[in-house]
């Protein structure tokens, strides 16, 4: 956390903030390939949310972790998340 908010809190309360404020694009605008990774323990952010983004971008994946909340998927999925992205990039 100290490293994140090194440079000021601005980064966190614009993300805050669009909680509750138009994104400013269409999410069925959104062309390149989106996979959304969620824990199932995630207290941070409802898994409904995961969802609900998954079925508003066109062709998106849902991939819901059982044993991981909203940290620990972080940390435990990185090279995952890159070869998937990897992967796709290279498709293009």
């Amino acid at each position: 956390m100290t490293e994140a908010l090194a440079a000021g809190i601005e980064g966190w309360a614009d993300e805050s903030e669009a909680v509750y404020e138009p994104w400013g694009f269409d999410m069925a605008s959104i062309e390149v390939p989106v996979r959304i990774w969620h824990g199932e323990h995630d207290r941070f952010v409802p898994v409904a949310h995961g969802v609900w983004l998954a079925q508003h971008i066109p062709g998106a994946e849902f991939d819901l972790r059982s044993d991981n909340g909203h940290v620990s998927l972080i940390e435990s999925s990185p090279s995952e998340m890159h070869a998937w992205l990897a992967e796709r990039l290279a498709a293009r």
